[in-house]
């Protein structure tokens, strides 16, 4: 689900986007349920994309929540 996949995500939108980059521009991120998604950077933009290949832009990166951050998305993306 999109809580699990989030929790994934590093709070400092910088600091993700150079891990992105260090590992050729492609990170892997196993979920809790078991699925993997992978993130991207194009043109200083985090893109999502799950086994299915839909994929979504991180458009609203650390928003402080009540119990961490989140990282509000362009599209819903549903686990396989």
């Amino acid at each position: 689900m999109l809580l699990s996949t989030i929790r994934h995500l590093n709070s400092d939108f910088d600091a993700l986007i150079s891990s992105i980059l260090i590992n050729d521009n492609a990170l892997r991120l196993k979920t809790f349920n078991g699925g993997y998604i992978a993130l991207t950077v194009d043109d200083n933009n985090i893109l999502i994309t799950d086994e299915l290949c839909n994929q979504s832009e991180i458009i609203q990166p650390d928003q402080e929540a009540e119990n961490g951050v989140v990282h509000g998305i362009s599209e819903v993306l549903i686990p396989q």
